[in-house]
Protein backbone atom coordinates (compact mmCIF):
# COMPACT_ATOMS: atom_id res chain seq x y z
CA UNK A 1 0.00 0.00 0.00
CA UNK A 2 1.52 3.51 -1.05
CA UNK A 3 1.10 6.30 1.21
CA UNK A 4 1.06 9.72 -0.47
CA UNK A 5 2.80 12.10 2.80
CA UNK A 6 0.94 15.52 4.17
CA UNK A 7 2.20 18.12 3.78
CA UNK A 8 2.58 18.10 7.31
CA UNK A 9 4.67 14.81 7.69
CA UNK A 10 6.82 16.31 4.53
CA UNK A 11 7.40 19.31 6.92
CA UNK A 12 8.53 17.43 9.96
CA UNK A 13 10.43 14.85 7.86
CA UNK A 14 12.54 18.02 6.19
CA UNK A 15 12.68 19.79 10.16
CA UNK A 16 14.34 16.48 11.06
CA UNK A 17 16.65 15.80 8.54
CA UNK A 18 17.69 19.78 9.45
CA UNK A 19 18.09 18.71 13.15
CA UNK A 20 20.83 15.88 12.07
CA UNK A 21 22.62 18.36 9.91
CA UNK A 22 22.74 20.55 13.04
CA UNK A 23 24.19 17.10 14.79
CA UNK A 24 26.90 16.91 12.49
CA UNK A 25 27.81 20.31 13.01
CA UNK A 26 28.19 20.07 16.68
CA UNK A 27 30.40 17.23 16.24
CA UNK A 28 32.41 18.98 13.62
CA UNK A 29 32.49 22.23 16.17
CA UNK A 30 33.45 19.97 19.10
CA UNK A 31 36.09 18.55 16.93
CA UNK A 32 37.83 21.73 15.60
CA UNK A 33 38.00 23.46 19.21
CA UNK A 34 39.77 20.18 20.29
CA UNK A 35 42.12 21.10 17.86
CA UNK A 36 42.07 24.79 18.74
CA UNK A 37 43.10 24.06 22.26
CA UNK A 38 45.74 21.55 20.85
CA UNK A 39 47.22 23.93 19.07
CA UNK A 40 47.17 26.92 22.03
CA UNK A 41 48.60 24.63 24.26
CA UNK A 42 51.82 24.78 22.09
CA UNK A 43 52.37 27.98 23.66
CA UNK A 44 56.17 29.11 22.17
CA UNK A 45 55.40 27.09 19.56
CA UNK A 46 51.90 27.87 18.83
CA UNK A 47 50.92 28.25 15.16
CA UNK A 48 48.94 31.67 14.74
CA UNK A 49 48.33 30.87 11.35
CA UNK A 50 46.44 27.63 12.31
CA UNK A 51 45.20 28.94 15.74
CA UNK A 52 43.57 32.15 13.06
CA UNK A 53 42.25 29.06 10.78
CA UNK A 54 40.49 27.26 13.86
CA UNK A 55 38.67 30.34 15.34
CA UNK A 56 37.00 31.22 11.86
CA UNK A 57 36.11 27.59 11.17
CA UNK A 58 34.36 27.24 14.58
CA UNK A 59 32.78 30.99 13.89
CA UNK A 60 31.66 29.93 10.40
CA UNK A 61 30.26 26.28 11.73
CA UNK A 62 28.71 28.28 14.50
CA UNK A 63 26.41 30.40 12.33
CA UNK A 64 25.88 27.71 10.23
CA UNK A 65 24.74 25.68 12.94
CA UNK A 66 22.52 28.50 14.42
CA UNK A 67 20.89 28.83 10.47
CA UNK A 68 19.58 25.51 10.89
CA UNK A 69 18.27 25.35 14.18
CA UNK A 70 16.11 28.27 13.31
CA UNK A 71 15.39 26.45 10.31
CA UNK A 72 14.63 23.49 11.99
CA UNK A 73 11.95 25.29 14.21
CA UNK A 74 10.58 26.95 11.22
CA UNK A 75 9.84 23.65 9.47
CA UNK A 76 8.31 22.19 12.80
CA UNK A 77 6.15 25.50 13.35
CA UNK A 78 4.72 25.20 9.64
CA UNK A 79 4.16 21.70 10.00
CA UNK A 80 2.24 22.28 13.31
CA UNK A 81 0.31 25.32 11.68
CA UNK A 82 -0.74 22.42 8.51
Amino acid sequence: MNHIMTEKERLLAKSDGVKDCVKHLKKKIKAERRLLKQEEEKDFFANEFQIARHRETIRVLTEEKISLEKYAKKLKHLANEC
